[in-house]
This record gives C-alpha cells, structure tokens and sequence, in this order.
C-alpha cells in the first residue's frame, strides 16, 4: 500500500492502492500508442527530471491557458510527484497536442499575480474554473482568492534555452494495429453467440 499524507482541502487525494495508482497513469499509456491528439487539447504531458533518480518522468496533467501563456494547477498540492520533481528542477518539457515545448516552471505564489491569473482563468473558462474554485471553496470574490493563495499551487511555465527531459515517445503506436484486429474478432464472435 502506497503511503501518502491525507490530502488537505481543495486537493485530490492519491490514489489509495496501487492498482489505483497504475490505473491513473493509463492516459500515458495512451499517449505513448499515438493517441495525444485526443488529450492533448485540454491535457498536457508534463516530463521533469526525477528528484531522486535524475531520470526523465511524466504524468500527464490539466493544461489551463490564461492570455495566452500555459499553466498547470497541482492537484494533489505540494504532494504531486510531478510537482515535488520540478521543485527540485524546474526545467520541464511540455506536449500538448500541437507541440512540443522547453519551459521553466514556477509557482505562482504573489497573491496578486495569482488573483489576476486565476479571475481571468474564471472568465474565459467559467465551467472549467467551477470545479477548480469549487476543490477550495474559492468564489469570485479577489480577497478570498488572495487569504488562499498560500495553499493553491498554481504554476506557470516560461520558455528556456535550457536542456530539459525528452518528450515522451509514441512508441506504442503500433499496438492499437494488433489490438484493433483481436478487438473487432472479439465483437464478431459475441455477436455470432
């Protein structure tokens, strides 16, 4: 069993069991068989240095674009591993389904900078923006956005001439071409029965 501290308010707590845990990484899985075009519009594969290891790692997580710049919100607050990674080296690549970019990342942790981005997040993308406010109790009121800001963690990627993990490879591309053909038999013998 997985151990990771009970998650405050306004977060997603971890997933409990393991087989939960590998079932949450399956959009990677579909990534990596060519499906990104799919997610890639509202969700983001972020790659980041492990914090213990040095190796490249990825989780695909929510992107929010906020006048023009990307932005990912953390979940599981300061327990994320993607988060805890780029705390320890912020240098990230990110994939979306149009292109592959090197940024630095940063948390947004001025109060100010963070109830302008986050009322703005909330005008362009009202239904999205409901159940981020809704996860911390927030409403459209600035000064309760602001007595929060030191338990949102919001970050913001700015472009880097740095070196940054590989983005993830389609090398699963294929499969889906040996999975379609044994999927469709499988649909023909079920409708012969």
């Amino acid at each position: 069993m997985m151990t990771h501290p009970p998650a405050p308010r306004g977060y997603v707590a971890y997933p409990r069991s393991r087989a939960l845990h590998q079932l949450s990484r399956a959009p990677l899985v579909l990534w990596r068989m060519g499906f990104g075009a799919l997610f890639g519009r509202v969700f983001m594969v972020i790659g980041t240095w492990g914090r213990k290891t040095g190796r490249p790692r990825y989780a695909m997580i929510d992107q929010i674009e906020i006048d023009g710049a990307l932005h990912a919100w953390s979940g599981h607050g300061p327990h994320s591993d993607w988060y805890r990674n780029l705390r320890a080296d912020p240098r990230v690549t990110i994939q979306t389904a149009g292109e592959t970019r090197s940024l630095r990342a940063r948390r947004v942790s001025d109060a100010d900078e963070l109830t302008y981005l986050l009322m703005r997040f909330r005008q362009t993308h009202p239904i999205r923006a409901r159940s981020y406010f809704g996860a911390y109790g927030l409403d459209a009121d600035p000064a309760t956005i602001a007595a929060a800001a030191g338990d949102i963690y919001l970050i913001a990627f700015e472009p880097t001439d740095e070196s940054t993990p590989p983005p993830l490879r389609a090398d699963l591309a294929g499969v889906w071409l040996l999975l379609l053909p044994l999927g469709v038999a499988w649909w023909i013998s079920r409708r012969r029965s």
